[in-house]
């Protein structure tokens, strides 16, 4: 399991969606903070802007949503 808190839409993002999840693990740039909200945000993000101009959305099961800042 590459999502060490659990978590069904981050394993899947990590498993199959081919998002980066190397950059949350341990020691590494984006692990902290070591939350499942911290976690989410980069793999999600880093999903979303690799599959986005395939038809990719940021569905989750309602775990995440796009926004923009002001």
């Amino acid at each position: 399991m590459v999502c060490q808190h659990g978590g069904a839409a981050l394993d899947w993002a990590c498993q199959h969606g081919r998002a980066d999840c190397s950059k949350i693990q341990p020691n590494q740039p984006c692990f902290l903070p070591n939350t499942i909200k911290g976690h989410a945000s980069f793999v999600f993000n880093d999903y979303y802007q690799r599959s986005k101009s395939k038809g990719g959305n940021c569905y989750f099961n309602n775990a995440a949503v796009i926004t923009a800042r002001p």
